[in-house]
């Protein structure tokens, strides 16, 4: 009796202090990190499993709102808590590149599951990512050009090779088509986060106008962030023209239209 209740006092102690290392590397990889999180979950609770998996079927977050500022990082048992908060990415046009920015108190509380997992990082690493370019997969096709990302498979064909305008054929054949004309442009909306920092810029989209004046293929050309380029797009996607014209028939063109954020004062 008294070996066997040495062993369990044993492995009782040994416990908190095997949960502090897991600890201990958890915020080295974590903690004042310029991270984002994977998969484009909105919410402010959000839980996955220890193979990186979400365990439900979050809402959906623009791509410039997936900035993370991990605070802190708790080990309880084989559960990691993780305390954030979301930070809005800004794009520097001169520069290139996304700056973060905070976008007031947006609070992030999430749980992962760590029974079984020896590689912390390669878990870490299926949740957050410090690199915008490695999101793949999940972002939409609009992102993925601006990244030069493979497409997904069902994106429907780019128009023929006189509409490419790197394309000789499309700068012999542009004086001879009459561009489209716009009928409808309904007004983009302006995102929370936004609206709550006064934020304004002007998004560039790259589209396709088919011979029937409706939008096709959209891609963001020039972002501007803080999830104004999602509005961008759905507004854009809105908009009706009249075809562009070439021979007296209805062609489809590459059109790029700029959509202007602005608040008021």
């Amino acid at each position: 009796m008294k070996i066997i209740s040495a062993l369990m006092l044993l492995f009782v102690f040994s416990l908190p202090g095997h949960a502090q290392g897991t600890q201990r590397e958890l915020e080295s990889h974590l903690l004042h990190k310029p991270l984002l999180l994977r998969g484009l979950y909105g919410g402010n609770r959000l839980a996955f499993d220890s193979q990186g998996h979400a365990l439900s079927a979050y809402p959906h977050a623009p791509f410039t709102l997936s900035g993370l500022d991990i605070k802190k990082v708790k080990v309880q048992g084989n559960t990691a808590e993780i305390e954030a908060e979301r930070v809005g990415l800004c794009y520097d046009a001169k520069a290139g590149r996304f700056a973060r920015v905070s976008v007031g108190k947006n609070n992030l509380r999430i749980s992962v599951d760590l029974a079984g997992v020896t590689d912390w990082d390669a878990l870490m690493d299926r949740i957050f990512t410090n690199s915008p370019a490695s999101f793949g997969a999940d972002l939409p096709d609009y992102w993925k050009a601006f990244y030069h990302l493979p497409l997904s498979a069902d994106t429907e064909p780019q128009v023929e090779k006189m509409n490419d305008p790197k394309s000789s054929t499309f700068k012999a054949n542009l004086a001879a088509v009459t561009p489209p004309r716009l009928r409808s442009q309904p007004e983009p909306e302006f995102s929370e986060e936004a609206r709550r920092v006064q934020f304004s810029r002007i998004c560039m989209i790259k589209m396709i106008v088919d011979s029937s004046g409706v939008p096709r293929n959209l891609a963001i050309e020039q972002p501007v962030g803080l999830g104004l380029d999602e509005k961008a797009v759905e507004a854009v996607s809105k908009y009706r023209f009249t075809p562009a014209m070439k021979d007296g028939q209805p062609v489809a063109v590459v059109l790029k239209v700029e959509v202007d954020f602005h608040i008021g004062n």
